[in-house]
């Protein structure tokens, strides 16, 4: 829609299935219809106006009166005399024929014909509705089951394409175009239904909303075989089939895509595969993290797939990402919420673990905490694997000289983040925290914030020097799981960041502390800081 209008259009972040009110049968009986009701009425003023026509312009007078007379000379005289008088339109009399009562008449037939043509039509729309509504439920089970035979379809063409060579990809593009339209035909199938339900429901109840049931039903049943039918989350895999989740294995030699992205993006007469990930930096149960700063490659459909492909030929296998506060708005969109689900849904299709990033150190002031609260709740509707906290307290003002007090904060933080959410928490801190002293968290403190594992950001390039740090805080505290960070930053100096060292010396300098560090039962593996510098290291 935004591509054939040139517009952004705010949409909703899931289509429910409409309700409407319980009604268990429709009752043919129409006389309490609204027209129907205003027919009667009609009726009813006609024939008052009958009666009184046969009184108007008829009038009639009966007179009595007596009289006295004296004449000079003469005698007293009296007399007494009666009259009656009828008056009328001229010619009623004669002809007996009323003309006002016959119009009169007319009228009141005419409403009564005008009565009987309205039942007729009412009775006859009820009649087609429900038949209407009777055929579509015909039409979606027998679309249902066409769109059953056309899954099959689209499965069976996988299953050819992944293991016989020609023209099989056509022919599965060509079934999937006819799945879509399958899919198409359901939905406008239901779309009549409940175009048909809301038409009974003025027979129904036809004196208005306020003799609906409070009860609501919903005309269209979600069951589980309609939803895995519908699921369009295959279309964006080469391995998944709709109707079913057994995937496809690759034959070998036969190049599958990437995704469908790079599939599109791939120059014509290009085959684009899978490029296999460089090992891993260290053992596969100690995985390799980073921070991710700049979400936006992440988030861009054209630029998702191989950020995340780069992320994990680079080897690695969990991303910790953050979001600018426009993203975060921007999460109120339709396409701005599909856009970062799209993204968790793509980097678990690939085995990449997605953790939400917060990094904002004045979220520890408690007058600034509701914001980073806000943003918790607001985000628990994501499917993050985790919640990790980078509010390090020696980012604030004056920090040296507050610590205790700082420290305090932190610990208030995380506790009222872990009541705002369930998903796993985890938390970036500077080693002298956790190395003892009048500063520092205790082991009492640290079980009492629950967390998956700390990150602990001790930045040197002496290999050594980290692995002999690491493992003194692991000895005292070995209740705790530890992840160990390290830093490619151009901003820091060589003796804290490997940047100005290149990618070789890095990754040699990766085996080795995660080597060293492997057999701490405490350690959780490296995460490094951040995506954005590796990429500019030289070779």
């Amino acid at each position: 829609i935004r591509l054939a209008t040139g517009r952004m259009w705010d949409m909703p972040r899931s289509v429910e299935i409409p309700d409407m009110p319980a009604f268990g049968s429709l009752n043919a009986d129409i006389e309490g219809h609204p027209e129907i009701l205003m027919r009667k009425e009609t009726l009813m003023k006609y024939e008052s106006l009958m009666r009184e026509k046969r009184n108007i312009d008829r009038e009639g007078s009966f007179t009595i009166g007596a009289t006295a007379a004296k004449d000079f000379p003469g005698e007293i005289g009296s007399g007494v005399y009666a009259s009656v008088t009828v008056s009328g339109p001229l010619g009623t009399s004669s002809s007996g024929d009323d003309k006002i009562n016959k119009a009169a008449e007319q009228d009141l037939k005419r409403a009564e014909r005008e009565d009987l043509l309205t039942r007729i039509k009412l009775q006859g729309e009820a009649d087609e509705a429900a038949s209407l509504a009777a055929y579509s439920v015909a039409n979606i089970r027998a679309n249902e089951s066409r769109l059953a035979a056309l899954t099959e379809a689209v499965r069976e063409r996988i299953l050819r394409h992944a293991s016989i060579s020609g023209d099989t990809f056509e022919q599965l593009q060509k079934s999937r175009y006819q799945y879509y339209r399958g899919v198409i035909d359901i939905f406008e199938s239901e779309m009549m239904f409940m175009q048909t339900g809301a038409d009974l429901l003025a027979y129904a109840y036809p004196e208005g909303p306020g003799s609906e049931p409070a009860e609501r039903i919903k005309p269209i049943a979600d069951n589980a075989l309609r939803s895995r039918m519908l699921d369009p989350n295959w279309l964006t895999s080469h391995s998944s089939v709709p109707g079913g989740i057994a995937p496809i294995p690759a034959p070998q030699g036969q190049p599958i895509p990437a995704s469908q992205e790079q599939m599109i993006a791939a120059p014509k007469g290009q085959t684009i595969t899978e490029t296999p990930a460089k090992a891993a930096l260290v053992s596969s149960d100690r995985p390799l993290s980073v921070y991710v700063w700049d979400a936006s490659p992440f988030l861009a459909p054209e630029t998702r797939a191989s950020s995340l492909n780069d992320l994990r030929n680079k080897g690695f296998d969990h991303f910790l990402i953050s979001l600018t506060a426009e993203q975060i708005e921007k999460l109120d969109s339709f396409y701005g919420m599909m856009e970062l689900k799209d993204l968790l849904s793509a980097a678990e299709r690939m085995g990449i673990r997605a953790d939400l990033l917060l990094g904002e150190p004045t979220w520890l002031y408690p007058e600034k905490r509701k914001d980073l609260i806000r943003i918790v709740e607001k985000m628990k509707k994501f499917s993050f694997k985790g919640l990790h906290l980078d509010i390090e307290p020696d980012s604030l003002p004056d920090s040296e000289n507050r610590r205790q007090e700082l420290l305090g904060y932190l610990k208030d933080t995380v506790k009222e983040v872990r009541q705002a959410s369930d998903m796993k928490l985890s938390l970036s801190i500077h080693p002298r925290y956790l190395e003892g002293g009048p500063d520092s968290l205790s082991s009492l403190d640290l079980a009492g914030l629950d967390l998956e594992y700390i990150s602990v950001m001790i930045y040197t390039t002496d290999p050594e020097k980290a692995v002999r740090r690491m493992r003194d805080i692991m000895i005292v505290n070995t209740s705790q799981y530890f992840c160990l960070a390290q830093s490619v930053e151009r901003v820091l100096s060589p003796s804290e960041s490997y940047f100005s060292s290149g990618e070789g010396l890095y990754r040699e300098r990766m085996e080795r502390i995660g080597r060293e560090l492997s057999a701490s039962k405490g350690f959780r593996g490296l995460v490094i800081q951040a995506w954005e510098d590796l990429g500019g290291m030289k070779e």
